[in-house]
């Protein structure tokens, strides 16, 4: 064959036992999907949830204690693809303000999923450019914490100059969680008249918070108390949870911006999104869910200036309605929402990594290599807890609102019905979607696969310069067969990226979020092609040897200057693909019918 003699100089073929799986690039490996609602595997999806979900109620203790409002959303269509919502039972049998049953407008507390909005006010703000500036270039009494320190002591001071506000919003501070208001045994009812008999020692006064829950903290107070604070580990050693955190961050952006937290929250985010049933402070009680008193629930329960850190309230419309305009990017770039939607430290879970505030969470989809990740943030105070799930590759979300006696982990016990049902047949309406657009045969002559019409060299003669791409059940799209000039290009462009002849060449095309329009009102798309050979030596139980480091290779096959790698289509008005363009071989193949 033509390739394998012209390939001889670079390895004999080599003879490997054991398939290996493909090894995509992390993220999504086919275009996001669209038009979900339509969609018979999502409608089946959503048939699906809603037996799960009225069997649930049906059972008649397990949800009779709490209602919910959720709602699965995708970022390209205005209404949520499931909208469910129930009322506790036990909601008529008690004396409570608040509405008496629950739908998606329903108001529910946040809690810690109020850290999403923070970061986002920030980034919207004052964007991400200070992220290594310290934390004291912004916040005048903990510059002046450090200035006024006698002794230099790692163990006994919090290094604020070393602390900067991207290690404030990923967690990495190394900074205790609260001061006074929350886990402060000398401020809770539940222990500050007993904490002695709990085996702690007595405290002088002076070394008791003079506020927290009752009275709140104000701005001095705070400072002088965590002037005394010893840290909790190293900055950027390992993520620790921290709320006062957050408290840093509004405090850093007021500074920055000049302006009130509260009004450029409300200004510049709740307004212009048009979240009606959200808010930053407690709003009137006939717009929620309150399960009990207003007290006993934590419904009229204020942060003060740890606001930022916890104090919202929403709907599980309006959380969606975050959700669609953080995806869609609305407000912010893609560039900033992409970095803002990465993991930035590990955790001790390999599927779990911490984001800004974001929890990242690896979900499996089949095969080893094959995953995506749910960025998440949970909340929970009093009677409320929530959940909010983004799903970058599919443009899809989950918002999750609950109120009542709840048992612990209620919100990612929801989370998870959703996603063992809903994010399999995403997958599938991704890959299905991209079969409909892309799968076919391109070439340059009228579909016949052995004549073509290309002039060369000032000479006119026929051969064939062709591709045809398929999906299977593998990831991404399969160039399952490449001519170029006569020759099995496909062989060829494998070989030259692994430089040697492979037994079971392989080449995957996978989106790259690049796309231009043309004159026509068409498209022109960038996916980026992966070669492989599936033949190659498994790496089983090795410490630093692996099967999947495909992303090292991209853009390691250039012919004057355009990559080999590089795969663009071009569309229609309509969306419809008319051909491919190959920028190494200066062709573009028409789609044959």
């Amino acid at each position: 064959m033509i390739w394998a003699k012209s390939l001889v100089f670079l390895a004999g073929a080599v003879p490997f036992a054991v398939a290996i799986n493909n090894c995509p690039l992390d993220g999504p490996v086919f275009p996001k999907p669209a038009k979900l609602s339509s969609t018979p595997v999502i409608q089946q999806a959503v048939e699906s949830l809603t037996k799960q979900f009225t069997d649930w109620n049906a059972n008649g203790t397990a949800t009779a204690n709490f209602s919910y409002s959720i709602q699965i959303f995708s970022a390209h269509e205005p209404e949520p693809l499931l909208s469910l919502s129930h009322t506790a039972p036990k909601l008529a049998t008690i004396k409570h303000p608040g509405v008496t049953a629950v739908d998606e407008n329903t108001v529910f507390r946040l809690g810690s999923l109020t850290k999403v909005f923070t970061v986002y006010n920030f980034l919207l703000n004052a964007g991400d450019t200070m992220w290594n500036d310290p934390i004291t270039k912004y916040v005048p009494e903990l510059a002046a914490i450090v200035a006024n320190r006698t002794t230099e002591n790692a163990v006994l001071n919090t290094d604020w100059d070393e602390i900067t506000i991207g290690s404030l919003m990923t967690q990495l501070a190394g900074i205790p969680r609260d001061y006074a208001l929350l886990g402060e045994l000398t401020q809770m009812d539940s222990t500050k008249d007993s904490v002695v008999r709990l085996g702690f020692p007595p405290l002088p006064k002076a070394q008791i918070p003079p506020c927290g829950d009752v009275p709140l903290c104000n701005r001095e107070q705070f400072f002088t108390g965590i002037a005394k604070f010893y840290p909790s580990v190293a900055p950027f050693q390992t993520p620790t949870y921290s709320d006062i955190a957050f408290q840093l961050l509004g405090y850093a952006l007021e500074q920055i911006t000049g302006k009130d937290y509260q009004s450029l929250l409300q200004d510049t985010v709740l307004t212009p999104l048009n979240l009606t049933n959200t808010f930053y402070k407690v709003p009137k009680q006939a717009l929620g869910i309150i399960p009990g008193s207003a007290n006993a629930t934590k419904w009229s329960f204020q942060l003060g200036d740890e606001a930022p850190a916890g104090n919202m309230y929403s709907s599980a419309a309006d959380i969606a309605a975050f959700g669609r305009a953080i995806l869609s990017f609305k407000q912010l770039s893609p560039a900033m929402t992409r970095r803002w939607l990465k993991p930035f430290s590990f955790s001790s879970d390999p599927k779990a990594s911490v984001g800004a505030p974001w929890g990242a969470r690896r979900i499996p989809l089949g095969p080893e290599y094959r995953q995506t990740t749910g960025y998440n943030k949970a909340g929970g105070i009093g009677s409320y807890m929530a959940a909010f799930v983004l799903i970058p590759d599919y443009d899809i979300g989950f918002s999750i609102m609950i109120a009542g006696d709840i048992p612990g982990n209620t919100n990612w016990n929801i989370a998870d019905m959703l996603g063992t049902t809903f994010v399999p047949a995403v997958t599938l309406a991704a890959k299905n979607q991209a079969a409909n657009k892309y799968n076919g045969y391109y070439a340059l002559a009228n579909g016949t696969q052995n004549d073509g019409l290309y002039t060369f060299a000032n000479s006119t003669r026929r051969f064939n310069s062709s591709l045809t791409i398929e999906t299977d059940n593998k990831p991404g799209l399969s160039i399952s067969q490449w001519y170029s000039n006569g020759t099995d290009f496909k062989a060829v462009v494998v070989s030259l990226q692994l430089t040697y002849v492979p037994t079971t060449p392989s080449i995957r095309l996978y989106p790259t979020a690049l796309q231009a329009d043309l004159p026509n009102g068409g498209k022109q798309i960038k996916f980026k092609a992966l070669f492989e050979d599936l033949a190659a030596p498994e790496q089983v139980d090795k410490m630093f040897s692996t099967d999947c480091g495909s992303w090292v290779g991209v853009e390691s096959v250039i012919y004057g200057s355009m990559s080999a790698d590089d795969i663009i289509f071009n569309t229609d008005a309509t969306g419809a693909v008319t051909g491919v363009y190959i920028p190494a071989l200066r062709i573009t193949l028409p789609k044959q019918s």
